[in-house]
């Protein structure tokens, strides 16, 4: 399963919000579906492990009426904490209205992750050299 894949799963836990896109949000401002932007990568490896941190934004668009005040942040204090031990939350609950009664919340986020770093050597067998011309 790749970072991605997991990312994913644990927002969907976290926050409830089962449409969760790694897509740019349209114009349209598609409501109840979590963007995710992922703006940094920063990744080390040692011992055949890769250490990786993820710097981001979530981006959810809503109906103003039907989102409560504090909607990020009970439901990171109400999330089980193996899911939510690999993140680190910041600048929650950055608002604006877009459209009339839509309004687009946000937060950013550090995902941290772990993982196997075994890549399979090969041998070379031959090089070619072009010469320019």
């Amino acid at each position: 399963m790749t970072d991605r894949d997991e990312l994913r799963k644990k927002l969907i836990r976290i926050f409830g919000i089962s449409n969760v896109s790694f897509d740019a949000p349209g114009e349209s401002l598609e409501q109840e579906k979590l963007f995710v932007r992922v703006t940094t990568v920063k990744s080390a490896f040692k011992d055949k492990k890769s250490f990786n941190r993820y710097f981001g934004e979530l981006v959810l668009y809503a109906n103003t009426e039907k989102l409560p005040f504090g909607y990020f942040q009970r439901k990171i204090a109400e999330a089980d904490p193996l899911d939510a031990k690999d993140f680190f939350f910041y600048d929650l609950e950055q608002s604006q209205v877009m459209l009339q009664n839509i309004g687009e919340y946000s937060l950013s986020f550090i995902y941290f992750s772990s993982g196997q770093h075994d890549p399979e050597l090969g041998t070379m067998t031959s090089i070619d050299f072009n010469e320019g011309q």
